[in-house]
């Protein structure tokens, strides 16, 4: 039987909402989520979380929302919203440069009793490196990030290319890549060329 699930990813250096959820499409918003997550939600994962985690997830608000369905264990689903993140999160760090990582998340299944009920948890990756100028340009405004609807067809049509293993040709996917890659890079001239690249194609 099928069940609902999200997928929660903080939104970092973005400021609060000023209205309600903004919706993205292909059942991806960014909302408001203080609340939903507890402690309680993390109880079967709690030897594996420090403290300092716990206190950092139980403090996030606004974040990348995906609803989707599957059953109750992890399968094909978990992958296809998976890797159409990873391309939502990219479109909205073109949007606006932000520290915000697909690697750190928490998924899991709300619940009627319960905030939530987690059946997937991950730490956080090596951070993602902005160049002053990007720094400088301050807090995102959450508004920005709707400009993100437009791209959400592609990325469908994208995702399902890559999980069936089709992998037709496309400049976005390899842009991405490489914007993704420049984002995580240590070195700052290797950061430039990638992004370089990246715009190229």
């Amino acid at each position: 039987m099928a069940t609902r699930k999200l997928r929660i990813i903080p939104l970092f250096n973005t400021d609060n909402l000023t209205n309600n959820a903004i919706v993205l499409g292909n059942g991806f918003s960014i909302e408001n989520v203080r609340g939903l997550l507890s402690v309680q939600s993390f109880h079967p994962w709690r030897r594996r979380m420090s403290e300092e985690e716990t206190s950092e997830i139980m403090g996030w608000n606004l974040c990348i929302v995906h609803e989707f369905f599957s059953d109750l264990g992890i399968g094909p689903e978990e992958e296809h919203s998976a890797v159409k993140t990873r391309f939502v999160v990219a479109s909205l760090r073109w949007l606006h440069p932000t520290e915000t990582h697909d690697g750190w998340f928490v998924q899991g299944v709300p619940m009627d009793a319960a905030p939530f009920r987690v059946d997937e948890f991950t730490h956080r990756p090596s951070p993602v490196f902005l160049e002053d100028c990007e720094a400088r340009s301050g807090l995102a405004k959450p508004e920005t990030f709707s400009q993100a609807t437009s791209f959400m067809s592609d990325f469908e049509r994208i995702t399902h290319s890559i999980l069936t293993r089709k992998f037709a040709f496309n400049p976005i996917v390899t842009a991405v890549r490489l914007s993704e890659q420049a984002s995580l890079d240590f070195h700052p001239e290797l950061r430039l060329l990638k992004r370089v690249m990246a715009l190229v194609l």
